[in-house]
Parts: C-alpha cells; structure tokens; sequence
C-alpha cells in the first residue's frame, strides 16, 4: 500500500512538472500513433511553466499541416508567426499528425482559456472535419483523460452533450475500456507517471517503429533538418499515380454537397449547410470560440489541372460557405492558400517553407486584427 501510494503521489507530482525541455513540434517519437501518449496536465504544464500570464498565448493546433511537415524544425511556420507578432505574444505549437479543430491542442485551449486571459487557438481547418468533441479515435484519450480529472469546465447544455458522447462511447468494448481507463487514472495518475518515465529513463512498451531501439527514452530523440525536402517535392509531382489520386480527391471536393441538374449546373444541397454546421457546432465549447481562429486551407493547385473554372468556383463557394457557418456560430475564421503557387507546396497540401511563410503572415495579420 506505501508502494502504490508512492507511485500515486509521484505520478501526479510529475504530471504538474514540465515533461520537456525545450519544445519546437511534436515529431514521430512524441505522437500518439508510436505509443507515446501525452496527459493533460503534461501539455498544460509545459505552456503554464513557459508561458508568462501577461503575455498573448498563441495555442497552435490543428493537423500535419500546422504541425509543420514540409518545413525543417528551424523553418517552420510557427516560429515565422512569433517573429511578426513580436514579444507581446507567445506561440506553442502543438498541432499534431491527423488531428483535428477540436482533438489534441483543442481540449489544452479548453484548459487554458479560462487561466489565461488573452488566448489565441490557431486550428488548420475545413469543411469536412468529421471529429466528435473527444477529437476522434487516435486522440480522443486526452480529451477522457481531462474530463475525468476535472480540467475540463462545462456548461449544463454542453455537459449534456458529453454525457450522450459517454454513453455512445460505452457501446463499445474500447470505449468501456477506454472510459475505466481514464477514470481509474484520475486517482493513480499512472499515465502520468508512466509518461515521465518513458520520456526520461525508459520506454517500457515495444513499439515496431524503433525496432533497433526500442526502450530507448523518447526524450533522447531529436529531430534533425531533412536535406531532402525539395526532393520530395518533385517525387510527388512525378508521380503519376498519386497525382491520379490527389486529383481524383479534389474533383470529389469540388463536387460533394451538391448536385448536377439536368442542365448540367451544379447545385448546393440544402443539407450540406446543414451538416457544416453541425460539424462546427460540436467542435468547441461555445465559451472559447470567441478566441478561436480556423484558418480554411486551399491545396496545391499542381493536383487541380484536372478542374474546371466551375469547379474551382464550387470550391471557393464551398470555403466561404464553412467560414460563413463558423462565424455565425461564434469562431474566428480566415481562408489561405487560393493564390498559392506550386512551389509554395511540397505535395497536395502540406507547405513548403516558402508557403509557411505566406500563412505566417495571414495568421498574423488575422490575430492582430482581434480584440482580445
């Protein structure tokens, strides 16, 4: 009993401590889909341990799109977004591989925004997000792990809504686990302290992707600048049957939600309204939408040959649309990306440095411009 209540205060101690460092992205050995899953109170501790109260909190979040990919980690986005706001503010970036608007960094700007009173949350977006409000299935462990500790603070009607989003999840023999799971940690704090230790003495979990090493402490993994990025970029353009499949995906985004009439024209469906906006409405708690920005990202218009000017219209049509609905529901929101050149790309929709650049200052004029 001395030994398990040991462990219990040492896993909460160092959940409320700074796992890392220094932070710049989560890269391949820090994400979720190697067996390296983060807490909330880690992810939260690091910002609280970095972050001054005084200054503006830019929370990045998002997927491999604001994560960085395409960009070496002294290039990147994030760090171009820091230099044009300047010393007032203070950028994290926390986007993720295949996360989305309200997974990963969306429940730590729940968590935060009521600690700090000038937040920004910065979240690649776009029309056809699909997540619940845990975040979706490779995330949705932080969004439990938060609730059941009590980080989390809902509204009556919101509570409501994550009581249905519970019991759906109970049907399910993962979500039964899943669910004891993170209300057993919310009195060991195990993850905590399991964390700790495969961050800094050793990982205790084989994991096929590091099959040379695979205890090796995931704090010891650094991640070094690709000197291949250009290369890749032309890999992509040539070939040939990728770029059938990015121009096969945008031909769809350009035609879902509406419907071809007998005169060939294309028409919105009146549920596609209706479904965006559903979408949106689940993302967030109404509080912090205020301080939320989505930025609607264009792809690379090297795989859109294949369209039509009206189909690049729908498009726009489609975009502006999603910005309409989360603006009405209460969020911030900016489009970037339309007049984007090739090169600004390093495949259908990841940036290059260059086009980091470009969305740095997007985003930078976009915060500016908000009251906070």
């Amino acid at each position: 009993m001395a030994g398990f209540a040991l462990c219990v205060g040492a896993g909460y101690y160092s959940g409320t401590k700074p796992l890392f460092s220094a932070h710049v992205r989560f890269f391949h050995p820090l994400q979720p889909q190697t067996l390296f899953y983060l807490t909330a109170q880690e992810l939260v501790a690091y910002v609280e341990a970095t972050v001054p109260r005084d200054k503006i909190l830019v929370l990045v979040g998002g997927s491999s799109y604001f994560r960085g990919t395409g960009q070496n980690p002294d290039e990147l986005w994030s760090h171009e977004l820091q230099r044009l706001l300047g010393d007032r503010y203070a950028v994290v970036n926390y986007a993720i591989d295949q996360a989305g608007i309200s997974a990963f960094a969306g429940v730590v700007h729940q968590i935060l925004s009521p600690r700090y009173p000038r937040i920004v949350y910065v979240s690649s977006g776009t029309p056809f997000y699909n997540d619940p409000l845990d975040g979706g299935e490779t995330y949705r462990h932080l969004y439990w792990d938060a609730y059941y500790k009590g980080m989390l603070k809902h509204d009556p009607v919101w509570q409501e809504r994550v009581q249905r989003e519970i019991a759906r999840e109970l049907r399910t023999d993962a979500g039964k686990e899943l669910h004891l799971g993170k209300r057993l940690d919310a009195v060991t704090y195990a993850c905590d302290l399991w964390q700790w230790i495969g961050y800094h003495w050793l990982f205790t979990v084989w994991s096929d992707y590091y099959p040379a090493h695979p205890f090796r402490p995931r704090g010891k993994y650094v991640e070094f600048d690709d000197p291949s990025i250009a290369e890749a970029q032309r890999r992509n353009r040539d070939d040939t049957e990728a770029r059938k499949r990015h121009e096969a995906n945008n031909l769809w985004f350009a035609r879902v939600g509406y419907v071809e009439k007998s005169d060939g024209q294309w028409e919105l469906e009146p549920q596609t309204k209706v479904q965006i906006t559903e979408r949106y409405d689940r993302f967030l708690l109404p509080a912090v939408r205020s301080r939320t920005l989505i930025v609607l990202l264009y792809g690379n218009p090297f795989f859109q040959q294949s369209l039509t000017a009206a189909d690049h219209a729908r498009v726009r049509s489609t975009v502006q649309l999603t910005q309409d609905i989360a603006e009405g529901l209460g969020y911030q929101a900016v489009q970037a990306g339309a007049d984007f050149p090739p090169e600004d790309f390093v495949d259908a929709g990841h940036f290059m440095a260059s086009g980091g650049r470009k969305i740095a200052r997007i985003v930078a004029e976009k915060i500016q411009s908000m009251k906070l």
